[in-house]
């Protein structure tokens, strides 16, 4: 697979909270896709092991599948990544964080900060 629109010719892996990522992605690449459809998963890692296993192509955080990047167990076939237009949001009760959710917090910022999330 050389270019971005190859991907609407082969099977796509879909995370089931985020059935709309695949055309979002193709529509930030300005590939006009008719709504796609492939297997659902309701995990991230469910999805990349699909993908590691040769059933399709997945899209999945980075900071999540590192170590099958580094191992070559995955590879990005493109430089694009999608910025989703979802979001999380970390919530506390009012107050003081506690010093745990403090380090949590400074932990999760760096996942999304950090170059694993670039």
């Amino acid at each position: 697979m050389t270019r971005p629109e190859h991907v609407i010719d082969v099977p796509l892996l879909f995370q089931s909270l985020r059935p709309d990522a695949w055309n979002e992605w193709l529509e930030t690449q300005a590939i006009a896709a008719p709504r796609l459809g492939g297997a659902r998963f309701d995990q991230f890692m469910m999805a990349a092991q699909a993908a590691a296993a040769g059933a399709g192509l997945a899209l999945i955080p980075r900071f999540l599948i590192e170590p099958e990047l580094a191992a070559g167990a995955l590879v990005e076939p493109f430089v694009h990544r999608l910025t989703s237009r979802s979001a999380y949001w970390l919530i506390h009760a009012k107050g003081p964080a506690s010093p745990a959710l403090v380090r949590f917090r400074d932990w999760l910022t760096g996942l999304l900060t950090g170059p694993a999330a670039r």
